[in-house]
């Protein structure tokens, strides 16, 4: 399982920095967020504490409606976020449909993503991982 969440970090991670598109379907309501919805991935980021050890792995999220509605443990109003994780992503607290969710959520709460290659011919491939 833990392979997984690393898996999902590292292929949107790879994907953004290839400028790629990502997307992904929520299957159901699962921690606010809209079923049956297309939101877009913004990015995938690992938080380390301050002696660099591992936290978790987060996945940038947006809601093309500009709404949250993520409650989950990396949402927004959470808790769990210091100054020191904030500083290792891009974190922005204000209701423009923006929001962060662990690896963990992300697979609970999304039946699917996509990352879509696009190229200079048009021509489009893409890779899709269903059913986590």
């Amino acid at each position: 399982r833990n392979l997984l969440l690393n898996q999902v970090c590292i292929l949107a991670q790879d994907a953004d920095n290839k400028q790629y598109l990502l997307t992904a379907a929520s299957l159901s309501n699962y921690q606010g967020l809209a079923t049956g919805h297309a939101y877009s991935l913004l990015g995938a980021y690992e938080i380390k504490d301050a002696s660099g050890n591992h936290v978790d792995y987060l996945v940038h999220m947006r809601n093309p409606w500009a709404k949250e509605g993520f409650i989950g443990k990396w949402s927004d109003g959470s808790p769990v976020w210091t100054d020191a994780y904030k500083a290792q992503v891009p974190y922005l607290k204000r209701n423009d449909g923006a929001f962060f969710i662990s690896t963990a959520d992300f697979i609970q709460g999304f039946y699917y993503f996509t990352i879509t290659y696009i190229h200079d011919n048009w021509n489009v491939n893409f890779y899709e991982q269903k059913g986590f």
